[in-house]
């Protein structure tokens, strides 16, 4: 009964003040709201960093100096003088295939896609390429694209695209596994034309036999003379890694961006407690001196803040529900890698416990305040 008597005369009190009550909650959310969103964004800042690697059984080559694949730079020569050097060491059977791959980053409608051009035979035999629809490329002005890039730009099978004023037929929508990437494949000879590559290109690509360890393949391949200095040689996941340390440092800014979120919640609260306590510092003071006790005091002001906070975190969710579903059909692209919004389960209640856990403590710091005014002071104020 004590408790219905509480709640009541704690909606009651919520009711009287609607106008800041009103206020409050919608400052609470907007805040909560900026929370939601970063945690959201670590989200997918951290699907980014950890994309699996393909499970294809390759080596990687690059030059050591390479920030991202564009940038590398390597000759035919050497890639079969890898390839060479590690048949020498594991037997003739020991690499499948040397591809090379012509790899440029490009924008389309403000977004970033990737144009990687290797022989057609090595899309589906050392790229792992699963074609969806249409069929692959049959000649230099056709090109197949990842359900990605069409998802990212809106195309579909049969549009046209243009790179350096060369018109492209998108032939068909293939998918490349655990690799979630926006990207363009044409045939090598395309791209040797397109892009005026010659006998240059920015991976190689050596497809181990399945026998070997890629470890230890590497380990050989970086310690033989052949390889000259100024390149490196990579497994797949490898790449993802360094991925993975850039992502890592937007992490971190994330981070500070969510606890400084909390943080405002938190001194929010305290303000809107404070103001509350200064405009009946004298009617507490009276029903302090009926008999009502400083935690029944506490505890009236934690429930009316915490019905606030409850009210604006829903209030945050929707809206952010809504943000999210908005983006469902626009993937977040990162250097052409994709991620989608979203709000996991798991986010919204760890979101709740730690919103609800910094009002309470806004409510605490500034009632322990209280507690230490005297109470004759407080009513002769």
């Amino acid at each position: 009964m004590k408790s219905f008597i509480f709640c009541t005369y704690l909606f009651k009190d919520l009711f009287f003040d609607r106008g800041r009550s009103l206020l409050t909650v919608v400052s609470l959310a907007a805040v909560i709201v900026s929370y939601l969103a970063t945690s959201a964004i670590s989200e997918v800042l951290m699907e980014f960093g950890s994309q699996p690697q393909t499970g294809a059984n390759n080596l990687l080559i690059m030059s050591d100096y390479a920030l991202e694949p564009m940038q590398s730079n390597l000759h035919d020569n050497l890639l079969q003088s890898a390839a060479e050097a590690v048949r020498q060491g594991y037997g003739p059977d020991s690499v499948r295939r040397a591809s090379p791959v012509i790899y440029r980053t490009l924008r389309f409608d403000n977004k970033r896609l990737q144009i990687i051009a290797v022989p057609l035979e090595d899309m589906v035999q050392v790229h792992n390429l699963e074609l969806l629809e249409g069929h692959w490329p049959a000649s230099d002005n056709q090109v197949v694209a990842t359900q990605e890039a069409m998802q990212l730009l809106n195309w579909k099978t049969g549009d046209s695209l243009e790179i350096r004023d060369t018109r492209l037929l998108i032939v068909g929508r293939v998918d490349q596994a655990g690799a979630r990437m926006a990207a363009i494949w044409m045939n090598y000879s395309s791209g040797r034309e397109l892009f005026n590559a010659q006998d240059n290109f920015q991976i190689g690509v050596l497809q181990i036999g399945d026998r070997l360890d890629l470890s230890t393949v590497q380990a050989y391949l970086e310690g033989d003379a052949r390889l000259p200095g100024g390149y490196v040689v990579y497994l797949e996941r490898q790449l993802y890694e360094r991925y993975y340390h850039f992502v890592a440092d937007l992490l971190k800014v994330a981070f500070i961006l969510a606890v400084l979120a909390l943080g405002v919640v938190c001194f929010g609260t305290y303000n809107t407690t404070s103001l509350t306590l200064m405009e009946r510092r004298r009617d507490i003071a009276i029903l302090q001196t009926m008999g009502f006790t400083s935690r029944v005091v506490r505890l009236f002001l934690l429930g009316r803040t915490l019905l606030q906070t409850l009210a604006a975190f829903l209030l945050a969710w929707g809206i952010m529900a809504a943000i999210v579903q908005s983006r469902s059909h626009s993937p977040i692209a990162i250097e052409a890698k994709m991620g989608v919004l979203r709000l996991s389960p798991e986010t919204l209640g760890l979101g709740l416990v730690l919103t609800l856990f910094s009002a309470s403590l806004g409510v605490w710091l500034i009632s322990r305040t209280q507690n230490s005014q005297n109470l004759a002071d407080q009513l002769r104020e």
